[in-house]
């Protein structure tokens, strides 16, 4: 069912920026963080919480909003992802996406977060943080074992880790998601008294926005009509990640899960559960956004496209993971 408070734009011109991060650093796209004001009275905002306002690369002036329908694909699939509202700055004419903090929220135990590239740098010498050629599954599998099976202590990570994996992989497939790179993945760490009580648990799919054919402007929508065309740009689809760190090149969409569900079956029900998504559920929710009144709307052209892609990734999926 569609909640009406994640149907709204904001206007940023009045938040104030973040004391301890102003201008967060990581990434190719500019970004602010920022604070919502402690009188803020719609409900899908949490008062004084950090929200990072991500602005599109400038090739791709609607980039923001796949980051903004990503979130929707992620609440129709049951896959966590971080909520995400269209916004603008009223000062400075800037669209973006405005992405809630996913940690550190008000009356929740203390939580701190812990990228990819610091275990990828500690597992791989001469690990390379800037391109991540190294990134791949088998390290992170690696990693999630020691966390959940330590030798002489008590599991700091959940047994149903393939089953996260699978769900988050799966998600990324099936928007085209081409950048979930050792920093847009990591651990959400719970210190409840002191550092040995400890929990990790997988971050929730975050910054989604190299998806769902951002790339694409509008009079080039019509090639994907033909449908071998549309397979062909699918089929190219990869992953950042590859299966291991020797591979000469990063895993297509389905080759990773495909990979991932041989070693572990019991994932196989998560990834099924993300591509049975209620498709017209997800329509009800793109036709709301093209309805918001912010300076670089969502059209409806490009909502529809985007609902193209998403239908046909889902075919794509089901065949790969159901053929012999």
């Amino acid at each position: 069912m569609i909640v009406a408070t994640h149907f709204a734009a904001f206007d940023v011109a009045e938040w104030e920026p973040d004391e301890e991060y102003p201008y967060f650093p990581e990434g190719s796209r500019d970004k602010r963080l920022l604070r919502c004001p402690a009188d803020v009275t719609h409900t899908a905002l949490i008062p004084r919480h950090r929200y990072l306002f991500k602005k599109s690369r400038r090739v791709y002036p609607e980039q923001f909003w796949a980051e903004v329908v990503a979130y929707h694909v992620g609440r129709v699939c049951g896959v966590p992802v971080p909520p995400v509202f269209p916004a603008w700055d009223s000062r400075t004419g800037e669209c973006a996406a405005l992405v809630e903090w996913f940690y550190g929220h008000p009356g929740k135990p203390m939580e701190s977060f812990l990228s990819g590239g610091l275990f990828m740098k500690t597992l791989i010498k001469d690990y390379d943080l800037k391109r991540g050629r190294q990134h791949n599954f088998a390290s992170i599998e690696m990693l999630c074992q020691v966390l959940a099976n330590p030798k002489g202590g008590r599991p700091r990570l959940g047994q149903d880790w393939p089953q996260a994996w699978a769900r988050m992989l799966t998600f990324d497939a099936l928007i085209g998601n081409t950048d979930r790179h050792h920093e847009n993945w990591g651990f959400r760490v719970t210190r409840l008294v002191d550092p040995v009580s400890a929990t990790y648990s997988l971050a929730p799919a975050f910054d989604n926005g190299t998806s769902l054919g951002h790339e694409w402007s509008k009079d080039q929508f019509g090639r994907f009509t033909d449908a071998k065309y549309l397979h062909r740009y699918i089929h190219k689809g990869r992953h950042h990640m590859k299966w291991e760190a020797g591979d000469a090149k990063s895993a297509g969409h389905a080759e990773l899960l495909l990979r991932l569900v041989e070693k572990y079956p019991d994932s196989r029900p998560a990834m099924d559960a993300v591509l049975a998504f209620d498709a017209t559920e997800l329509d009800r929710r793109l036709v709301a956004l093209t309805a918001l009144s912010i300076p670089v709307a969502l059209s409806p052209g490009r909502a529809g496209f985007m609902l193209r892609l998403l239908l046909a990734r889902r075919d794509y999926l089901r065949s790969a993971l159901t053929s012999p």
